[in-house]
């Protein structure tokens, strides 16, 4: 009787075999019709294949669609016994292996996988989305492993360019000093950049404060000011900029400055607020030394220190106190005192202006103030402010002019210090990347309005981390610094060349094409790559750059759009294996 019982059970099963191949069957033909008819698995996005539920998961079938995404014929693919594992990228086989193997002994009977690369027929790599149903038979065993592909390639291409991007700007704000942040009045929610908590010093585990708290970190006498300028603005819209102060938690003190703008939302009401703060306290200190300077010079005035003298319109003839002589560096016997010799001391470039004021001013019988240089003996150069007053004698007639004259030097090299940090990347003496960016954005206005080419060169040093770990930043530095003077001596005075950041630098050709700008890249790549540096210890380092080229066309309506273009052409020459240009086609 036991063993009538076990061979019914066997015939049984047999016979629920049978079924379910037929079953299986049944679905493959649909799905082959399917794709005669219809054209949804032969040219659309998925790719659909089964695989037997044994140790590798070999495919029994996949819709035609597999040889454009894949490069294997589907029939190929089955009469070889391919498996799935086989196509998996090595790195992802053991994330997708666990959630298959996870599927097949659990009782879920379907998910999707995290995503993963394949290997294609040519070697190259694609990424895929891939969702899969476990088919069992009615002793719950799995038998057949039925999904999709999705290929997601370039989801996860914009994904990792994101990355790169987001990597980019935090890199761009903390060469800039300057962080963004935003504030919801309506859920609270705040966010700060990176460069926001360093701007503040603020431990990054700690979130942004809360805003009140924020509020704490404002300098005692800018706390009203600021907290004012927010409501305002928040009341009336539109957006703000505002200089004041924060206190750090160690007690030093910043200057800042923030700028935002009111965000609204659907219906018009502001919701809160978004923008940029700014580190400018090395600015400020630059502005204390200049001030400092005029208080000095004032002084230096009150005590007796100012020029002072008379021209006789009649004669021509000078009288110069004894200050004025001290500040042409001149002394009286040198002096014939005529109109002439202090024309000679003045310079070449600013007589000509300087004259036609002053003649205008005695034309027009009005105060004479004015600003210009003199030359020493020794072919210095000094800032002299002039200020002076016509006397008439009882008729009308103009007599006489009294004048005083003042030395500004140090307050005109301040102000150009100002200027300089302003603009100028101080390692490298180049624009830095603000200048940069006005300069250029110059340009694509002319570039829109007059219709004339304009091409961006965008390159950086090749391994220059490497250089770095082994020699030393001193020897970076200098690498740096040799980039920016080779690269100068390429170019013409209308190129505008900045440092943008790190070791990435940027040229905007004016009046040039594309083809031309290779040109000019492929010179200065070969005079990088023929220049070396000596390292302290007598080391000869040799380094090259890669370039990456861009001509501003008709679907480039903003500058960001032409440095996006370059810095694509950048990252091509990278991948294509360094020291080299190439063009963003």
């Amino acid at each position: 009787m036991a063993d009538t019982k076990t061979n019914q059970e066997i015939s049984a099963l047999r016979e629920e075999n049978a079924r379910l191949r037929r079953r299986l069957a049944d679905m493959e033909t649909a799905c082959v019709q399917t794709d005669r008819e219809s054209g949804v698995f032969l040219s659309g996005p998925l790719v659909l294949f089964k695989l037997k539920a044994d140790s590798h998961w070999t495919f029994t079938y996949t819709s035609p669609n597999l040889l454009e995404l894949t490069g294997y014929d589907p029939n190929e693919l089955v009469q070889k016994g391919t498996t799935f594992q086989d196509m998996i990228h090595p790195a992802d086989q053991p994330a997708v292996t666990t959630r298959i193997s996870a599927l097949l002994s659990g009782t879920q009977r379907s998910g999707t996988l995290p995503a993963f690369r394949l290997e294609t027929k040519d070697r190259s790599i694609i990424w895929v989305q891939c969702h899969i149903t476990i088919l069992r038979d009615e002793a719950d065993r799995p038998v057949w492993i039925v999904g999709y592909l999705l290929d997601i390639s370039a989801q996860q291409n914009m994904q990792q360019e994101l990355r790169r991007s987001r990597a980019r700007l935090e890199m761009a704000q903390r060469l800039a000093r300057t962080g963004s942040w935003s504030w919801y009045e309506d859920t609270g929610h705040i966010f700060w950049s990176d460069e926001v908590y360093r701007i503040y010093e603020r431990d990054r585990s700690l979130g942004p404060p809360s805003y009140d708290e924020y509020f704490t970190l404002q300098h005692p006498l800018d706390r009203d000011r600021v907290r004012q300028t927010i409501r305002q603005t928040m009341r009336e819209g539109g957006e703000y900029e505002i200089e004041h102060r924060i206190v750090l938690a160690s007690g030093a003190i910043k200057h800042v400055l923030g700028i935002a703008r009111v965000e609204h939302d659907e219906r018009g009401r502001a919701r809160g607020l978004f923008g940029t703060v700014q580190d400018i306290t090395e600015r400020k200190q630059a502005e204390e030394q200049q001030h400092a300077f005029t208080e000095r010079i004032a002084l230096a005035s009150e005590a007796g220190g100012m020029g002072i003298w008379e021209w006789d319109l009649q004669s021509s003839e000078l009288n110069w106190n004894n200050r004025m002589y001290t500040l042409y560096d001149i002394a009286p016997t040198e002096f014939s005192g005529l109109y002439d010799a202090w024309r000679q001391r003045v310079h070449p470039d600013d007589i000509a202006f300087t004259e036609s004021s002053l003649w205008e001013a005695l034309s027009e019988d009005k105060e004479w103030h004015h600003e210009f240089r003199i030359v020493l003996r020794d072919g210095s150069i000094r800032h002299i402010q002039a200020a002076a007053r016509l006397h008439r004698e009882r008729h009308g007639n103009s007599r006489r002019m009294v004048g005083i004259n003042r030395d500004v030097t140090r307050s005109r090299e301040a102000e150009h210090e100002l200027r300089r940090l302003a603009t100028t990347d101080a390692l490298t003496g180049l624009l830095n990347r603000a200048r940069f960016m006005q300069l250029a954005e110059r340009e694509f206005e002319r570039h829109k309005r007059y219709h004339t080419p304009l091409t961006m060169i965008m390159f950086d040093a090749d391994h220059f981390k490497a250089v770095n770990d082994e020699h030393g930043h001193d020897v970076g530095d200098t690498v740096l610094r040799a980039i920016g003077e080779i690269t100068r001596k390429q170019l013409r005075e209308v190129d505008v060349l900045g440092r943008i950041g790190g070791e990435e630098f940027a040229v905007a050709l004016p009046e040039t094409t594309r083809t031309k700008g290779t040109l000019v890249a492929e010179r200065i790549r070969t005079a990088i790559a023929d220049t070396d540096v000596q390292t302290p210890g007598g080391r000869t380092v040799r380094f090259t750059i890669s370039l990456g080229v861009a001509e501003a066309g008709r679907e480039a309506t903003r500058l960001s759009d032409l440095l996006r273009t370059a810095d694509k052409a950048l990252y091509k020459a990278k991948n294509n294996g360094r020291n080299r240009v190439e063009e963003f086609d």
